[in-house]
């Protein structure tokens, strides 16, 4: 995060916490490991590789093999929403399939309770 902006700093190590205290939570994407070697903050954090939600899909997919992980996605953001984490950039980059199920990505610009 050398030379950003002291609010994309903040925003990257909310996100960085945020994301590696959830590990586990379900339609969250996990991320693995961060770094605070520097004191401020994480320097990196380390996710788990996953695939877009968009490849996941052929040309032999039903309506409801797309619909279903998005309703799932759709139950995350609800259960995050009750507990005050809005999300705010919701869109298909920001969806993956990783370990057989729908997860949602990129906390970067949300806001926390």
């Amino acid at each position: 995060m050398s030379g950003a902006s002291p609010v994309r700093r903040r925003r990257f190590y909310q996100e960085a916490l945020y994301t590696h205290r959830m590990k586990g939570t379900p339609g969250i994407f996990p991320v693995w490991d961060i770094s605070d070697a520097h004191g401020g903050g994480p320097c990196w954090y380390a996710m788990h590789r996953a695939r877009l939600q968009e490849q996941t899909f052929g040309d032999t997919s039903t309506v409801l093999d797309v619909v279903t992980p998005i309703a799932t996605l759709a139950q995350t953001l609800a259960a995050l929403a009750k507990d005050g984490t809005h999300h705010r950039d919701i869109k298909l980059a920001n969806f993956f399939w990783y370990d057989g199920a729908p997860v949602l990505a990129d906390f970067g610009i949300a806001a926390f309770a």
